[in-house]
């Protein structure tokens, strides 16, 4: 992997969000465990527990990393546009029926949790030195 000299925490924060992200995913499913709704279209067939969404959980981690690690001149545009990214993956879980509208507001919570918890601890990892 390339990084470029002096954004390594930033580097650091990108790879601990995708590592705390599928934990979060697994271990919220295997903890609660709740099935999803009566499938709408046979040939979009979801499978395994719906709550919370992963696909909420992974657009909303990205959007916050992303926000996170951009400049503020960046954010101005990156929020609004994120933001509309994250409410229509959240619409389409819903109106597929793969998810309940509460499986998708958890998936975007907890994605947002572990990208600020990513953010958060990516800077007090100690590099030396050398490299």
């Amino acid at each position: 992997m390339v990084v470029v000299p002096g954004r390594r925490s930033e580097a650091l924060a990108l790879g601990l969000g995708i590592l705390l992200g599928g934990v979060a995913e697994s271990g919220l499913k295997a903890l609660f465990g709740r099935p999803r709704p009566v499938q709408r279209f046979p040939d979009a067939l979801a499978d395994g527990w719906a709550y919370p969404s992963g696909h909420c959980l992974g657009i909303a981690l990205a959007a916050t990393l992303i926000v996170g690690l951009a400049t503020p001149k960046a954010r101005r545009i990156a929020v609004p546009v994120l933001g509309g990214l994250v409410v229509l993956v959240m619409w389409d879980r819903w109106f597929m029926a793969a998810h309940w509208p509460s499986d998708t507001v958890a998936g975007v919570l907890a994605g947002c949790c572990t990208a600020a918890a990513a953010l958060a601890l990516a800077p007090l990892v100690w590099f030396s030195p050398r490299g």
